[in-house]
């Protein structure tokens, strides 16, 4: 069985409003991606869980094991940005430390198919 997901991308805290209540209906993903110098004490302080994440994933590409991507899925454009907002915080004590340059994205979820 293979799932493919389509999703569109939109620039963080930019939302058209006529698209608005569309938005709302959705689902939504915030993906967050960044170095990590020791993955096994990044995962410790993941997994302490500072912000009440919930629907995650969390992969690492194959050529760099020294990089993580998580991807967290929300029903609302508003809760996935209170969470971005929430882990910026956090960022603000662990950045040069336990996470390197933090890139992140909130996408718009506008298919999912299995086959």
């Amino acid at each position: 069985m293979m799932t493919i997901v389509i999703m569109t991308n939109f620039i963080y805290n930019v939302v058209e409003p006529s698209r608005t209540s569309e938005m709302e209906e959705g689902m939504y993903q915030l993906r967050i991606e960044h170095s990590v110098p020791d993955y096994n004490n990044w995962k410790r302080a993941f997994d302490s869980d500072p912000v009440n994440r919930n629907k995650i994933r969390i992969l690492r590409p194959i050529d760099n094991p020294s990089y993580v991507i998580i991807d967290l899925d929300f029903d609302s454009v508003q809760h996935a940005e209170a969470l971005l907002a929430a882990m910026r915080e956090v960022w603000k004590n662990v950045e040069g430390k336990i996470i390197m340059n933090p890139q992140v994205r909130i996408s718009e979820i506008v298919q999912t198919t299995t086959i």
